[in-house]
């Protein structure tokens, strides 16, 4: 350490924050998708995987939106997008690429005579 002072002194704490929240959104949403997939019986390890997912995306997608409102800012910030166009084509461009991957999934598994 030089010695000097930090030019954004509130900047660790508000690391701190978000490390927390986002800790805590990840717990929560093991907790929820466990409870999820335990509901759902057989079946229930793909659908708490997913649910698991989602979920913890969307708590630290709203933590995030949270610390950044208080700074007056938004999610523009992260990168996303601003207009209803450019929503349109991130939702666009994501389902090809779900497509993709669940395409070339399902040609390895049929390579190799997965089920």
């Amino acid at each position: 350490m030089s010695g000097k002072a930090s030019p954004h002194p509130r900047v660790r704490p508000r690391l701190l924050t978000f490390a927390v929240a986002a800790a805590a959104s990840v717990f929560v949403a093991a907790a929820l998708g466990g409870m999820i997939a335990g509901l759902a019986g057989a079946q229930g390890a793909m659908l708490g995987a997913f649910a698991t997912n989602a979920i913890a995306a969307a708590l630290v997608a709203t933590v995030s939106a949270w610390l950044l409102r208080r700074e007056s800012a938004s999610l523009v910030a992260l990168g996303l997008p601003d207009s209803i166009p450019r929503w349109r084509e991130l939702g666009i461009a994501t389902a090809l690429g779900i497509a993709l991957f669940a395409g070339i999934a399902l040609v390895q598994s049929a390579m190799v005579g997965a089920a």
